[in-house]
């Protein structure tokens, strides 16, 4: 398994990634790999401001108590974190008034939907969700 450990930069330019690779003999070697063109950094909600802080990117005050050399003093990274944590509720219905295929996915509402935006296949499905501020 693979797991990148920070981005590689020229002055300010992000040119490549340095990884672990934890290889059968649990040796962990690491690697540097440069890009041919632009680094895109897709780590999720979590992992992203995490590599870019391990870069040397962030609050300066913060990496400087873990040692970190800062190359760019953005105090918003990692802060303000919402991860969108989802949590489905499955209930059963006697009547037939759900989003289910038998009711649904027939070619009256495919029509409906293609000609004219309605109907229940123009439903997000999801029709309420919260964001809740727990602190």
């Amino acid at each position: 398994h693979c797991q990148v450990t920070k981005v590689l930069f020229r002055n300010k330019t992000a040119v490549g990634v340095s990884y672990i690779d934890t290889h059968p003999k649990n040796e962990r070697l690491t690697y540097c790999v440069s890009a041919n063109r632009e680094v895109i950094l897709s780590a999720g909600a979590i992992q992203s401001p995490h590599l870019l802080m391990l870069s040397g990117i962030g609050d300066a005050n913060e990496l400087q108590k873990f040692n970190i050399s800062v190359r760019g003093n953005l105090p918003g990274v990692g802060k303000n974190l919402q991860d969108h944590i989802l949590v489905p509720i499955g209930s059963s219905c006697s009547k037939p008034v759900t989003l289910d295929k038998t009711n649904v996915e027939t070619l009256g509402n495919l029509a409906r939907y293609l000609l004219l935006k309605k109907g229940p296949l123009s439903s997000p499905i999801l029709e309420a969700h919260a964001f809740i501020k727990t602190k």
